[in-house]
């Protein structure tokens, strides 16, 4: 069945964009660092070569970049987003566990510039699936012709990604792997449903549900756990149990409480109380 309305035009062509490469942080820290340094670094071939960068791994980056929500493309140009100032802000270098929280919603947030990921998180509700047979089911998801060969490199990305332990790749380059989202056994990924890595950082996941919750202006904890478009829920497989356990935190004077009928008291939900969630989250 197609579920397009997960899906935006932007979205559908967008396989396989990375290339093969995975988005280590120290190539996220140096594309960010340009960008903010010349808006038109990326127009410039010469860079790659000026860099040590092969040409598919410099477009690789710029794509990480725009797939991350870290910078925005405007006139052919790309710019720092506000979300990318203060993601930097806290965290320069991009190690501590709440920044692969955030990036990783940010991956999946609409309009996602990452199909698969999008598709693997949001449509997907076993509770393992293997190389196989999700290259059919994100093809039988959307409404173009893909290349089996494209999804495959954007499974095999995935893996790299998220997998605990990666020949290729350290787990600090790869900081996602921190968040035991899916564990793999042989050809199989086994998604994690009792995460209590999210526990450890409510506060970058309450930053997550806040925001789907204001985008959307939908308040219930259930609505951000199963239903819309990417809600945190799926994107980080929470129950919601999870959910109310990391919202009941406090945040700049205000408790976020769950009443009775699960309905959270975010009338105070807006941008402020998003920065200085993201704040909370790199205190800890």
């Amino acid at each position: 069945m197609k579920q397009l309305s997960f899906f935006t035009p932007k979205l559908l062509p967008l396989f396989n964009k990375h290339k093969g490469w995975v988005p280590v942080t120290r190539f996220i820290k140096l594309g960010y660092d340009m960008v903010c340094a010349d808006k038109d670094f990326f127009n410039n071939k010469i860079n790659a070569f000026r860099f040590g960068l092969s040409q598919p791994q410099f477009n690789a980056i710029k794509y990480w970049l725009l797939a991350f929500k870290i910078a925005d493309n405007y006139n052919k140009c790309l710019y720092p987003t506000e979300f990318g100032k203060n993601l930097f802000q806290f965290d320069p270098y991009l190690e501590n566990p709440a920044s692969a929280i955030l990036l990783h919603y940010n991956l999946l947030k609409p309009p996602s510039l990452a199909p698969s990921w999008f598709i693997l998180f949001n449509s997907c509700n076993q509770g393992e699936f293997d190389s196989e047979h999700i290259v059919h089911f994100i093809k039988d998801e959307v409404e173009t012709k893909v290349a089996n060969s494209s999804i495959v490199k954007d499974i095999e990305c995935i893996q790299l990604m998220y997998q605990k332990e990666s020949k290729k790749f350290s787990e600090y380059d790869t900081i996602f792997n921190q968040l035991n989202l899916i564990n793999y056994s042989k050809d199989k990924g086994i998604f994690n449903q009792n995460n209590h890595i999210f526990l450890q950082n409510p506060y970058a996941v309450a930053y997550t549900i806040v925001d789907w919750m204001i985008i959307n202006q939908k308040f219930k904890v259930s609505d951000a756990c199963y239903k819309g478009i990417s809600p945190p829920g799926m994107c980080f497989k929470l129950s919601r149990n999870y959910a109310e356990d990391i919202l009941d935190i406090e945040c700049n004077g205000y408790q976020l409480t769950i009443d009775k009928d699960f309905q959270p008291l975010l009338s105070i939900a807006n941008n402020r109380v998003l920065s200085q969630l993201m704040k909370l989250a790199y205190q800890k």
